[in-house]
């Protein structure tokens, strides 16, 4: 949801920017839950054809900055992009630092 909602608000503006969503334990290839769909459509949000995909260290290496939900997710996160753990934090910690 969150990927939607970022890509929805930043289409409006000039920033060359795109969120882009993997789990830590994503059911690979699932669509969005029904309920988060109608959540989404419900504020104008349209998430497509969004299929889930599991983080792998590629995807931290190219990124500038990984947000994650959980300190836990992002403790994990950090040993599994060891060249770079200060681009991973939590959304909260981010936008409170």
């Amino acid at each position: 949801m969150a990927q939607e909602i970022f890509n929805a608000l930043i289409s409006d503006t000039d920033m060359p920017s795109e969120a882009q969503s993997a789990g830590v334990a994503a059911l690979v290839g699932e669509p969005m839950a029904p309920n988060a769909v109608a959540a989404l459509e419900e504020a104008g949000v349209y998430a497509g054809k969004h299929r889930a995909r599991q983080v792998n260290e590629a995807m931290l290496e190219e990124s500038e900055l990984v947000l994650a939900m959980t300190p836990k997710q992002v403790a994990g996160l950090r040993r599994f992009s060891a060249g770079s753990p200060e681009k991973v934090h939590t959304l909260l910690g981010y936008i409170h630092d």
